[in-house]
């Protein structure tokens, strides 16, 4: 009896584990890639969503902005 059991739990975990390598495998979605673009104050590498952008250059901050000199001169 106790073998018959043991032979019904070995043919269930090998079937369970066929199931699972069947199956193809999920991915997470992942979105297109962000670009990112270089402060031109300190040189830290920012997504171009969250830059502060200035006459073409790129900042990470509104502080790096003013402090790089460019605020509104050109």
């Amino acid at each position: 009896m106790i073998r018959l059991l043991l032979i019904l739990v070995i043919i269930g975990l090998v079937a369970g584990a066929s199931r699972r390598l069947a199956r193809p495998g999920r991915r997470p979605r992942v979105g297109a890639p962000e670009k990112l673009v270089k402060c031109e104050h300190c040189g830290v590498y920012v997504t171009e969503a969250s830059a502060v952008a200035e006459n073409g250059r790129f900042y990470c901050t509104e502080q790096h902005r003013q402090a790089s000199g460019h605020g509104g001169d050109e």
